[in-house]
């Protein structure tokens, strides 16, 4: 270890003959691995800026087996990158995006949402938005897509807890429970919200603005809040009146499309006037007119019902048929026919309300179709509770029709306990006595047998069988216990 002694001036100019001596030691080994790249790191700082490194491959070693190939993920309408000899030669892996955050989070909410928030919003795409809006039954899953379009939670800031609250809603009405705790503290804000939009002159019908509105009318509704609901359509078609109505909307509007759906939700519970009249039009609007002039299934009513009932009978028997093709052929319904359903075949039976006797067969097939729409667009459980009118009017007109034809008796019963009556256990006793009565009747020992029967009416396979099937072999039960019928196996079917 060489040894260097130098002569140090100390001191300022006041002493400038004063030395010391300093000793500096030094080795003559070469600096570590890990001081000799720091070394380079800060000669070589700022001098290859822009510069990339070759990567170096990876050894392979002897053992280790050839990598297989990934279909190479590429973003969307950007054609996939070829991989270079040296990518072949020693594999590739993705490094995937770094998460910087939620993607909740990146739509610019005015508050970050919790994990249980979350939570409910997923439900309101997955649970909610298929039982309220059921053309996904159909197959169908392009038509409305937009009525909870995701891109509309951050438009405005009442978007979210409108959201929250209308969950909160579909939760409550599904237990039998009304809305509280939470759910109305989502309510409150939601209100206060949309409270400051319609204070301020340019906001106030704007799109988003309608959409909260919409959306707190829905969360009304299926509470069973009928005075609420119609509050908020009230405002909801002042509204569109000030934007010129529901065509300046366009036809495929998700605004235009829910606030007819809630308006024949209101309809079908009140029997109240339809607040969007629709063009006046009798002929069948999706059935051709070859099968509109032929209904064998109706036969045993005489006289003949009205043509303009027949022609929705028609439109309805269509429906179903496309439905269950829908399911079993996978052949989806267009949007036209479906809005054609939702809105304008409810349209032309409340025109008809008030045309027929209370105890006459045609009111009895009015009423059934108007249940039989409602089992097609909403599939909330306890929703029919709500429904107080059409549940009245159809208690009513059954049983003034008790004597007349059984199979035809036999499906609007099950029509009106799917639709209405959905608490069995708990509805009036003449609703079971009339089934048990029915099927005891027509000597039906079987489901396939039943549905056999039924078949011959409106009827879709994905959304009647199940629950239809449930009630059958529920009030079977209850008769065999009572008059000790013989059922039949479906073995005895095969060999019969």
């Amino acid at each position: 270890m060489p040894t260097v002694v130098r002569d140090v001036a100390v001191g300022g100019k006041d002493a400038p003959g004063s030395f010391s001596t300093f000793i500096v030691s030094t080795n003559l080994a070469k600096e570590d691995s890990d001081t000799r790249k720091l070394i380079r790191s800060h000669v070589m700082r700022g001098k290859n800026k822009g510069k990339k490194m070759p990567r170096r491959p990876k050894p392979k070693s002897k053992d280790d087996s050839p990598p297989q190939s990934t279909p190479q993920q590429s973003r969307p309408g950007r054609a996939p990158e070829r991989m270079s000899s040296d990518d072949t030669e020693h594999g590739w892996e993705l490094i995937p995006a770094q998460k910087v955050a939620s993607e909740l989070s990146l739509w610019g909410f005015t508050s970050e949402l919790r994990p249980l928030e979350r939570r409910y919003i997923h439900e309101a795409y997955t649970v909610v938005k298929p039982a309220i809006y059921a053309s996904q039954v159909f197959g169908n899953g392009s038509a409305y897509n937009d009525i909870f379009c995701f891109a509309n939670l951050s438009v405005h800031p009442a978007m979210i807890p409108s959201l929250l609250f209308t969950v909160h809603s579909f939760q409550a009405a599904v237990r039998g429970l009304p809305t509280q705790g939470a759910g109305q503290s989502y309510l409150t804000k939601a209100l206060h919200l949309l409270q400051r939009s319609l204070n301020d002159r340019e906001s106030s019908t704007s799109y988003s603005t309608m959409v909260v509105v919409a959306s707190l009318a829905t969360a009304a509704l299926i509470a069973g809040d009928l005075e609420t609901t119609r509050k908020h359509m009230d405002g909801l078609t002042k509204m569109l009146q000030l934007r010129g109505g529901l065509k300046s909307l366009g036809s495929r509007s998700m605004i235009s499309f829910k606030a007819q759906a809630i308006d024949v939700g209101l309809f079908m519970a009140t029997g109240s006037e339809t607040r969007f009249p629709q063009p006046e039009s009798w002929s069948p609007q999706f059935a051709d007119r070859r099968a509109a002039s032929k209904f064998p299934e109706l036969d045993m009513i005489r006289p003949r019902p009205d043509p303009r009932l027949l022609n929705i009978w028609a439109d309805l028997r269509e429906l179903s048929r496309l439905a269950n093709l829908a399911v079993t052929a996978m052949q989806p319904l267009s949007p036209d026919d479906f809005a054609s359903v939702s809105i304008a075949i409810p349209h032309r039976l409340r025109q008809l309300q008030g045309q027929y006797e209370p105890s006459s067969p045609p009111e009895l097939l009015r009423l059934c179709m108007i249940a039989f729409t409602k089992t097609l667009l909403v599939r909330i459980g306890g929703f029919g509770r709500t429904m107080t009118h059409l549940r009245d009017s159809l208690e009513t007109s059954i049983c003034m029709q008790l004597s007349g034809d059984q199979s035809l008796l036999l499906w609007a019963l099950l029509i009106a306990a799917m639709s209405v009556f959905e608490d069995m256990p708990r509805e009036p006793y003449w609703l079971k006595t009339s089934l048990m009565e029915t099927i005891a009747k027509l000597d039906l020992r079987n489901w396939p047998d039943t549905r056999s029967v039924l078949k011959r009416f409106l009827w879709v396979d994905s959304i009647h069988d199940e629950s239809a099937k449930l009630l059958f072999d529920e009030l079977f039960g209850v008769i065999i216990q009572q008059r000790g019928i013989k059922t039949v196996s479906p073995a005895e079917l095969m060999i019969s």
